[in-house]
């Protein structure tokens, strides 16, 4: 279990790289031990070391988890705000990026809560044609029990934060 306070600051960091980029990247492993990232738009953080992702196009990572349920998943801050204000002052303000390492389960059915959170996230995207395109299906998921979270660190930029 991560502790309360690096959970607490690395759901934070995870926000910010999925605010600024509509989503994080899931690396899995391939049946013949090769890397596999696959980018989702749909992860939600649903407790202390916990989340769910919904689980619709990713047929590719299914199949990998199915087999392997060990995943990475890396969120990096893309906001060009951030990183120009890195440059200015030569630090970061905040880890520019986490990595959360956990074991993936099985598909199940969403929750009605889990279809409402994610829904209140694109509400502003729902007229649009794209929407449906993506997220016309929400049906299933997968939880995600995280054992560990790494910060990403960028040398002298990073240093100076703890944790």
């Amino acid at each position: 279990m991560i502790e309360e306070h690096v959970w607490a600051r690395g759901v934070k960091v995870l926000h910010q790289g999925m605010a600024s980029s509509l989503h994080c990247s899931i690396a899995s492993v391939n049946e013949d031990g090769t890397p596999h990232v696959t980018p989702i738009g749909s992860l939600l953080v649903t407790g202390p070391s916990t989340g769910v992702y919904f689980d619709v196009f990713a047929s590719h990572l299914s199949r990998n988890v199915d087999r392997d349920p060990n995943v990475t998943i890396l969120a990096v801050n893309s906001s060009s705000w951030f990183w120009l204000k890195m440059f200015v002052r030569g630090r970061f303000i905040e880890y520019p990026g986490v990595r959360l390492i956990g074991t993936i389960g099985p598909r199940r059915e969403s929750t009605q809560r889990e279809r409402e959170r994610f829904e209140r996230r694109v509400r502003l995207l729902r007229r649009l044609r794209g929407y449906d395109a993506l997220w016309n299906d929400v049906g299933h998921v997968r939880d995600i029990e995280f054992a560990a979270l790494n910060y990403v660190r960028i040398g002298r930029a990073t240093r100076h934060l703890a944790g």
